[in-house]
Parts: structure tokens; sequence; C-alpha cells
């Protein structure tokens, strides 16, 4: 969480209404939204003062209860001890915050604000409604610097499914929950500022989650044919996962590599002749680095005289 510090209204703050004036922010960590920053369109809200549920609030997590008022930071510069505050409605009003008759039933809440180092952001996830539409809840995956990952041995491929030895370190090592692969179409920055794009995320398949142990993946079949490392970059992330509506920790991400693997469709074996007197050795290896495990089957139904040098193919089925 950052310390904020605003002495001046930003570009893409909103008109606010009439009388509510502009508060500076002094390095608060958690505020209240000024009426300007209330009426700014990159917070989601319009830019003007209005019923609708741009502004509305609920009352709890659950959103139980219906909408509630909540106080802004603005004083009103007409009316003392006036500020401004939205109401169930998402309308702008004013209301003293001191009176000798208090009113019982007049309660206003908090909808507490804060700015966050994008840079300790990892990733953001919809739980609820539509990205980037009014009313949808996000959660935040943060990176936390006590828990560690690292590859411990070497990568195994068979096909499309990749195999990962890891062990998970640090402080806060024990709140690890799951290990996570994530693809990326460019390399992996803090706080994305190249602006990759997620292609495939998803949790590493363990047979039982430890702090060390072996899982796999598959890769997705539209990587099929490209290149890891040029075409697309995989991650390796642990993380401590907790309930939807609560904050998830993660580790810096760690970068693996696995090759593409190499298929042999047939193979030349070219034999000479003995020499009188000498067995005719008809054995033929072949070893290529990066090529999957398979068997090899020597097709000799049409056999051939062989004079001197001749070209045989074996092929692999």
């Amino acid at each position: 969480m950052a310390r904020s510090i605003k002495p001046t209204p930003a570009n893409t703050d909103g008109n606010s209404v009439p009388h509510l004036i502009f508060e500076p922010l002094r390095g608060e960590k958690i505020f209240l939204l000024d009426a300007m920053e209330a009426t700014n369109t990159s917070y989601g809200y319009k830019d003007y003062d209005n019923d609708g549920d741009d502004r509305t609030k609920s009352e709890t997590r659950n959103k139980t209860g219906g909408n509630k008022q909540w106080w802004l930071r603005s004083a009103d510069d007409e009316i003392a001890y006036a500020v401004g505050y939205v109401n169930s409605s998402g309308h702008i009003s004013v209301e003293t915050v001191y009176t000798s008759e208090p009113n019982p039933t007049f309660t206003v809440g908090v909808s507490p604000a804060f700015n966050l180092n994008l840079s300790s952001i990892l990733f953001s996830s919809v739980i609820s409604g539509t990205a980037g539409q009014t009313g949808a809840e996000y959660k935040l995956t943060l990176l936390d610097s006590s828990m560690n990952i690292a590859v411990e041995g070497d990568i195994g491929r068979s096909g499309d499914t990749i195999t990962i030895p890891y062990i998970i370190n640090g402080a806060r090592a024990g709140s690890a929950t799951q290990v996570s692969v994530l693809i990326l179409d460019q390399e992996y920055s803090a706080g994305n500022t190249n602006g990759a794009n997620v292609l495939a995320y998803e949790e590493l398949n363990v047979d039982s989650f430890s702090a060390s142990g072996t899982g796999t993946f598959v890769l997705p079949a539209e990587l099929s044919g490209k290149v890891c490392g040029t075409d697309y970059f995989i991650y390796l992330v642990a993380e401590d996962v907790n309930g939807q509506k609560e904050t998830d920790y993660a580790s810096e991400p760690v970068a693996i590599d696995i090759q593409e693997t190499k298929k042999i469709t047939s193979v030349q074996v070219i034999l000479d002749a003995p020499a009188a007197g000498q067995v005719f050795d008809t054995t033929a290896e072949c070893s290529t680095e990066g090529v999957e495990s398979v068997s090899a089957v020597w097709m000799d139904a049409d056999t051939q005289s062989i004079s001197g040098c001749a070209g045989i193919t074996g092929r692999i089925p």
C-alpha cells in the first residue's frame, strides 16, 4: 500500500459539485475520496452529480442490506462544519458533521480508498460481474518476497505434458497452497510495464501438494509448434490462495524453458559390406537431443543383395 501525496487535483479528476472544495492528500495510506475524485471517469464514476449505480455502495462484503451513504473528504466552502457525502442513491450531498441536535437516524459510513504500487501486484481476478463494467468486483494477487520458488532438477517432456520438479523456500513457504503455471505472450515484468497478455494460467497438477515435489501441466494446443522463449514465455509461481473475497499472495514468477519435441519419421542407415570371413553387422543407432523416446522397428521385408554399399531405410512407426 503506497503513501498517497496529491497536492493538486489530477487531470482525470471530475468537476465535483458546487461549493465542495478539493482537499489534498499528504501521505495518507488510507483515505476518503474527494468530491472531484468521486466524479472521476477513470474511476468508473460519471463526471457530474447524478443518482445512479456508479457511486452506490453496499453495507457488507456480501452486498446485503441495500445501498448505504458514505463520506467524502471535501468540505463545503460556504457552510461551516459541512462536508460532502454520497447518499444511498449515488447523489453527492452535503451534511454538517457538528451539530447540537444530532439526528440519531442519520448515519453515514465510510468507503476507504488507497493506492497500490502496481509493481507489487502480480494479477487481478474478477470474482463477480464483468471486468471493466460498473459493479464488477476484483481480488488481487500480491507479490510476497518471503515466498520463493525454484526448479529443482531437470524439466521433462512427453508430448505436450511437461513435468517440473520444484521447491518452495522463504519464511512463508509453509503458507503456499499451490504451484501455478503462468504463460505470457511477452516476458514478465513487474507491474506489467510491457503490457504482456496471459495466454494460459493453471494450477500445477500434483498428487499431494507440499513445499517440495513434482507436478505436471499440459501445454495448450494453440502453442504447439511455437517456440518457448520467443513465441511464449512460461513461469512457475508459488501461491497462497485464500477465500473468494480475500487477497491472494504469490512468489516472484520464475521463468522455465522447455524445448520443442523433435520427431523422427525415417532414418537412413548405410551398411558397409564386411570383409571375407567377418560377420555382417546390421546394428544401427540413432541418438538426437530433444527427441521423444520411441521404439524403432527394423523393416527387412524387402531384401536385396548387397554389393559394396547399399542404402536401407528404417521406419519409425
